[in-house]
């Protein structure tokens, strides 16, 4: 089980399962089973996202300390972000098949490269430049993301492609390729 310790020196575990994945969408407005940007991408870039999360996966346990949402919140702090972070991802992998987890991993890290040299990108650059590289990078995550899920669905569903080499599934090239495809 994971866990993560708040600022206040708290150890809390997250756990993930069908009911407590919806009371997560219900209560904090975060799809955890949606792996595109709205869903569990989400966390990881909007820390008033995760601290809901975080409130709700900890309800329970918050309970059984008499320690109210307010506390709890004010608990999640500087490294205590990460943490949490890295305890919701790890209650992630541990719920989700393989198949699934192994996507979402990948284009997590995909994410993290490509917000990294954005950041490096705007370090550079002036704010116009900025704006415009932002709307890119965005429109490069999503049409990924896309393209990623597209072509696993087909994968896991055990359909045949009808053309291989025209990519993936309604024209999305597939991101993945094996080493005689390239060249």
């Amino acid at each position: 089980m994971a866990t993560f310790r708040d600022n206040d020196g708290h150890d809390w575990q997250v756990e993930f399962d069908g009911l407590i994945l919806q009371d997560v969408e219900v209560d904090a407005g975060v799809d955890l089973a949606d792996f595109s940007a709205g869903g569990l991408f989400s966390i990881e870039e909007d820390v008033k996202k995760l601290v809901a999360v975080l409130i709700v996966l900890c309800r329970d346990q918050m309970q059984s300390r008499d320690i109210n949402a307010t506390a709890f919140a004010k608990s999640i702090r500087k490294d205590a972000i990460t943490r949490a972070k890295t305890a919701v991802l790890e209650a992630a992998e541990a719920f989700f098949p393989q198949s699934e987890w192994s996507v979402f991993s990948s284009n997590l890290k995909s994410r993290r490269t490509t917000f990294a040299l954005l950041e490096q990108f705007k370090a550079h650059r002036g704010a116009k430049t900025t704006e415009i590289a932002d709307e890119l990078i965005m429109g490069i995550l999503e049409a990924g993301l896309s393209a990623s899920i597209s072509s696993t669905d087909l994968q896991n569903s055990g359909q045949e492609q009808s053309n291989p080499s025209a990519g993936g599934s309604e024209g999305i090239p597939s991101t993945s390729a094996s080493p005689s495809q390239e060249s």
